[in-house]
């Protein structure tokens, strides 16, 4: 394919996000918390195969903690929303993102689901780990889904209007090209140190 299915991680949300304009509360909050099982249940099955007979039990509870998370973070999503001097641009990376932090800092692990993993294979992206851990990219994730669900509110005639996507999407490729520039010299100074021939290991 052209485009690799990294790409879907800065696009996939965005219909969905669409809806924190559009649907009801209740309709959202259901669709949200159906959606966030389905992605535990998912990511999960490999807890099933290395834990015999007790992974389809581990595999739901952690399901279901996805689920109690997801129901606060639906809610403040919805009604933030509602208030027009709150964008998506500003307003989901920020609630996902804290949504991700309370979840490390209650149950003490499932790390590896926040969504910045999803671009880690980027290598380029990926370094900044070495100085903030995963946490710009994800917020480059999120930020880049709700500019999606912008720009196509903005063609219903309901978004924050051209100029104002404009100077996000300013501000989305200067946080992704800085990212890139630090990717490559730091790629760049491992390399240089890298000694050619055989290695005693």
């Amino acid at each position: 394919a052209p485009v690799g299915v990294r790409a879907f991680a800065f696009i996939g949300l965005a219909p969905f996000l669409c809806d924190l304009k559009r649907s009801s509360t209740h309709g959202f909050l259901r669709s949200y918390v159906f959606g966030a099982a389905l992605y535990g249940l998912y990511h999960l099955q490999w807890v099933s195969e290395i834990m015999g007979w007790a992974g389809p039990v581990g595999m739901l509870a952690i399901s279901a903690l996805y689920v109690l998370f997801a129901v606060p973070l639906g809610l403040l999503l919805k009604l933030a929303a509602r208030r027009d001097r709150l964008s998506l641009f500003h307003l989901v990376p920020v609630l996902a993102i804290a949504n991700d932090l309370a979840r490390q800092w209650i149950v003490g692990g499932i790390e590896w689901h926040t969504a910045g993993y999803g671009l880690v294979p980027i290598v380029t992206l990926a370094q900044i780990a070495d100085v903030f851990g995963v946490w710009p990219l994800t917020w480059l994730a999120y930020a880049s889904n709700a500019w999606c669900a912008e720009a196509l509110l903005n063609a219903r005639g309901r978004g924050p209007g051209w100029a104002a996507s404009a100077r996000r999407f300013l501000v989305l490729a200067a946080v992704g090209l800085g990212l890139i520039l630090y990717g490559k010299v730091r790629i760049a100074q491992v390399d240089s140190q890298v000694q050619e021939g055989p290695a005693l290991i």
